[in-house]
C-alpha cells in the first residue's frame, strides 16, 4: 500500500499542471507582501508588517482553495482520459486500494500546501517587511500570540479544506473528462459563498437555525477560530469549532463512500468493454 501511495504522489507532481499550480500558489504570499508594503504604505502610511501578513492567512485561502480543487479534481479523472486506467486497473491490488492511496495522496497535498504556505507568509513578510516575532500578542486577544493565532488559522482551512478535497475527488470519479471535473469543481466553490449567503438569510430571517449544519458552513470554521481568539461570543447560526471539525469529517466521509461506489461501478462497465 505505501509503494501504491508513493506511486501515485510521484505521478501527481510529474503533471505539468500541479507543477504550475503550484509555483503560482507559492508566488501568492509574496505578491501580497510586496502590495502590502508599497500601496498600503501609499494610502494609509502604515505598511503591511510581517505580522499583520502572517495573522492574513485568511487573504490567501481563495487561491488555496482553488488551486486544491483543481488538482484533485483530476487526479482520478486523468486515469480516464489517459486511457491509463486499465492498466491501474490491473495492478496486483484491490479496487479500494488504488482508490484510497489517491485520496490519501490528495489529502498529503493538502497537508505540504497548508504547512508550505505558512513558511511562505513568514519569510515573505519577514524579508519583504521586516523582522517581527511571532511571539508578540495579537492586539485584542488577551495574549494570544500571533505564532499560535497564525497556527490555529492554518488548522482551520487545512481542516475545512478536508472536505474541498473529499467533494472535488468525489467529481474527478464521476467525470471521465478531468476538464469537466475541474470545471465543475470551480463552481463549487462558487456555489458554496452563494448557498452560505442564501442559508444565513434564513437562518437569521425565519429562525432556520437547523440550517448551520449545511456542508458550506465548514469554510467558515477561520471566523470561528478569529472569534474564539478574540473572546467574540457565538451567535445562534454559529456552531462550535468541534462540531464544524466533525461535520467535515461526516460529510467528507459521505464524499469517499460515494467516490467508492462510482469508482467500482465504473470499474465494471470497463470490463465489461
Amino acid at each position: 500500500m505505501l509503494a501504491l501511495i508513493k506511486n501515485e504522489w510521484i505521478k501527481l507532481w510529474q503533471k505539468r499542471t500541479t507543477q504550475i499550480f503550484t509555483i503560482l500558489l507559492f508566488l501568492v504570499p509574496i505578491v501580497i507582501a510586496i502590495g502590502g508594503k508599497t500601496l498600503a504604505g501609499q494610502l494609509v502610511g502604515c505598511p503591511l508588517q510581517a505580522n499583520d501578513l502572517l495573522q492574513s492567512l485568511g487573504s490567501i485561502t481563495v487561491p488555496y482553495h482553488l488551486v486544491l480543487a483543481l488538482i484533485v479534481g483530476a487526479i482520478v479523472a486523468d486515469e480516464y482520459s489517459g486511457g491509463t486506467i486499465k492498466n491501474l486497473l490491473i495492478q496486483p491490488f484491490t479496487r479500494n486500494q488504488i482508490l484510497l492511496s489517491k485520496y490519501i495522496v490528495s489529502l498529503l497535498l493538502n497537508a505540504v500546501y497548508a504547512v508550505g504556505l505558512w513558511f511562505d507568509l513568514w519569510l515573505s513578510g519577514n524579508f519583504i517587511s521586516g523582522f517581527q516575532s511571532p511571539l508578540a500578542t495579537v492586539p485584542g486577544s488577551a495574549g494570544t500570540s500571533v505564532l499560535l493565532a497564525s497556527l490555529g488559522m492554518l488548522f482551520s482551512v487545512f481542516w475545512a479544506n478536508i472536505l474541498i478535497v473529499s467533494g472535488t475527488f468525489l467529481l474527478s470519479t464521476l467525470f471521465t473528462w478531468p476538464g469537466l471535473a475541474m470545471a465543475f469543481s470551480v463552481l463549487m466553490l462558487v456555489v458554496d459563498n452563494f448557498c452560505s449567503a442564501v442559508a444565513t438569510i434564513y437562518m437569521l430571517g425565519r429562525g432556520m437555525t437547523w440550517l448551520k449544519w449545511n456542508p458550506f458552513n465548514v469554510f467558515n470554521m477561520n471566523k470561528i477560530f478569529g472569534m474564539k481568539i478574540m473572546h467574540i461570543p457565538l451567535h445562534a447560526t454559529d456552531l462550535h469549532y468541534w462540531q464544524m471539525m466533525l461535520m467535515c469529517v461526516c460529510y467528507s466521509g459521505i464524499c469517499y463512500l460515494l467516490s467508492t461506489l462510482i469508482f467500482k461501478y465504473r470499474d465494471i462497465k470497463l470490463h465489461d468493454h
